[in-house]
């Protein structure tokens, strides 16, 4: 799928499969969810005209049921509700600059930025904390979790 078939970016920075089989994709225009039923392609974008904070989507990922967690260029983070299209904002603002990586890992939401390093964000409360690295690292890129849960960048 293209800009051709209602895409509204061929520029796509993050893909997840949805709980109903739905591709969402994330853009610089916003989040395009792609769905085929036979051999009909249909394409809903979403943007800041539905509620999308920023539209430069960095990654997609998956919250839990129909929730997505959405990761921003400038605007910090979202949930986005694929079964409402409905956007919603945590409890706290948002300070931190460009997000780069993402990984929910249990009650926590880890958020490696680009300039202000690894944030974890407690999804059971409106509540974001700074996380010092050991090496004083600020631009964080990958976020990974090994087999004994140990979260690594």
């Amino acid at each position: 799928m293209n800009v051709a078939d209602g895409l509204e970016e061929n520029n796509v920075y993050s893909m997840v499969l949805a709980e109903n089989w739905d591709v969402i994709a994330g853009t610089d225009q916003g989040i395009s969810i792609c769905s085929i039923m036979g051999t009909e392609k249909k394409i809903t974008n979403l943007g800041s005209r539905d509620g999308l904070p920023d539209n430069y989507i960095k990654m997609i990922l998956p919250a839990g049921g129909s929730k997505y967690w959405i990761a921003m260029q400038d605007k910090g983070i979202c949930i986005f509700d694929n079964a409402l299209h409905t956007f919603s904002l945590p409890g706290f603002t948002w300070q931190s600059g460009q997000i780069n990586a993402l990984l929910n890992v249990g009650q926590s939401l880890w958020i490696g930025t680009e300039t202000h390093g690894l944030l974890k964000h407690s999804t059971s409360a409106a509540q974001l904390d700074s996380v010092q690295s050991a090496d004083n690292q600020s631009n964080i890129i990958p976020l990974r979790e090994d087999r004994e849960r140990t979260l690594g960048v």
